[in-house]
């Protein structure tokens, strides 16, 4: 065993790494003088330490033991169990996604080179367009990578390739919150790893024409679907479009089990489908929330007690939008003073949206944000 740690480590660790399960709510169940013998808070697991007074030939490779045991009852890797021992944190959790083609040129494991080339580069575009989506939802997302998403990006490594049908492994480390933290708050990694789940389940209801399937453009942009996304998913199936695809996001629950997303390739044409329609920049929300400056505003007859028309400017899925709305008398009135008074105008209702102009109607509320509120009959 090739161990992580030097003998003249241990004598600083083991005193760290038995702390660090203390503050972990481990039981110490037995202490001879040599060994010292911890219990998992759920009673599941026992690891056995070393005593860093009366070291021993084989006690780096004893603690390694300790590490793996512990890296796999926490759902992480050895390495980030021993740097978080050292840093007294909570490790991150190990995000593992594989990616199987399965076709008759690939069954026996190996894959041509140029097509192997290819393969990672789509595992790679897959885990940057969810990444990206994650940051800020789009149907058509551009190279700007945002320091999070960098951040995210190169600290996934790349595991070894399975036998049979060609696979490749990919691991991300995904933060966690102690249980003394605040536990409404969410990593970025654990929102990428979120996002994985949700656009894959949004895709597979669609590919099977299930009941909740999403039924617009919207829907999918919402669950982190994207052009960009479609075709990676696409270039998984080789020029030919000939291979199936099968992904699995291993689970990161002890007792959960993985999500496995299947795409055959009689079902790229849907996927593509899919491509096409976010490509068009056209959506419709049944109830919307618009928030925004008034950029714009005119009385439908110049008299302001008859109402008029406004346009808000308010960001929409990665793109500026102008919002119109036909206001009656009262709501023009609450948007006048919106905008005399520089505050922002909050609308909810039916939007329709076509590349840069939006039109809203049948507003359920209005209001001057953290002001004046006109509740509207629905």
């Amino acid at each position: 065993m090739n161990s992580l740690l030097e003998k003249s480590d241990i004598q600083t660790l083991i005193p760290k790494f038995s702390q660090y399960l203390i503050s972990q709510h481990w039981l110490l169940l037995k202490d001879n003088g040599i060994v010292s013998i911890w219990g998992s808070p759920d009673k599941q697991l026992s690891i056995r330490l070393p005593n860093p007074a009366s070291l021993a030939e084989d006690d780096a490779e004893f603690t390694e033991i300790a590490l793996s045991k512990l890296a796999r009852y926490l759902n992480s890797s050895t390495e980030l169990v021993l740097q978080a021992i050292l840093d007294s944190k909570f490790p991150p959790k190990l995000g593992q996604i594989s990616f199987r083609i399965i076709a008759d040129d690939v069954e026996n494991g190996q894959i041509s080179f140029q097509d192997g080339i290819e393969l990672f580069k789509s595992t790679k575009r897959f885990i940057e367009n969810f990444a990206k989506s994650a940051w800020k939802k789009s149907a058509i997302l551009t190279t700007y990578k945002p320091e999070n998403v960098a951040d995210f990006i190169n600290n996934v490594r790349l595991g070894q390739t399975e036998h049979g049908s060609y696979t490749v492994n990919i691991y991300y480390p995904i933060e966690q919150v102690s249980v003394e933290d605040d536990l409404s708050k969410t990593s970025f990694s654990e929102a990428v790893n979120q996002n994985i789940s949700s656009g894959l389940s949004a895709l597979a209801s669609y590919l099977s024409e299930q009941a909740d399937a999403p039924q617009n453009a919207g829907d999918f942009i919402q669950r982190g679907i994207s052009t960009n996304l479609c075709h990676t998913l696409v270039s998984f199936s080789g020029k030919r479009q000939h291979r199936d695809l099968e992904i699995t996001l291993h689970t990161l629950e002890n007792n959960g089990s993985n999500q496995i997303f299947r795409l055959q390739n009689a079902k790229i044409e849907k996927l593509k489908h899919i491509a096409k329609q976010l490509a068009k920049d056209e959506y419709f929300f049944e109830k919307y929330e618009v928030i925004g400056k008034v950029i714009d505003r005119h009385s439908l007859s110049g008299n302001i007690e008859e109402g008029g028309k406004i346009t808000v400017k308010m960001e929409i899925y990665g793109k500026l939008r102008n919002i119109s709305i036909n206001l009656n008398p009262e709501e023009y009135k609450l948007a006048n003073k919106a905008t005399n008074d520089g505050n922002l105008l909050q609308l909810v209702g039916k939007l329709f949206i076509k590349k840069g102009k939006g039109e809203m109607s049948d507003l359920t509320n209005i209001r001057i944000l953290n002001n004046e509120s006109l509740p509207l009959n629905d």
